[in-house]
């Protein structure tokens, strides 16, 4: 599955302007630990991210807040927002 995924370049582009303008980025995702690092990486997207946080990992899917919480302690922050 993490060798079909692709990324818009477009989106790469926002993430990195996010991130010199000094946004703090993460990832909260549902499912296996491996298949969405491995997917992350394969897109370039994994770089680009202060913290990621699996639902397999933290043992709470979305849309639970506990799993956003999770993601936000994993980049060093408080949540602020969500989005998707």
């Amino acid at each position: 599955m993490a060798r079909a995924a692709r990324c818009v370049p477009a989106a790469l582009g926002g993430l990195h302007t996010l991130r010199r303008e000094g946004w703090v980025l993460g990832v909260a995702t549902n499912g296996a630990s491996d298949i969405q690092r491995a997917t992350l990486e394969r897109t370039g997207l994994a770089p680009l991210f202060h913290g990621v946080c699996v639902s397999e990992e933290a043992g709470a899917r979305k849309p639970s807040r506990k799993l956003f919480e999770a993601a936000a302690a994993r980049c060093g922050a408080d949540l602020a927002l969500v989005d998707g």
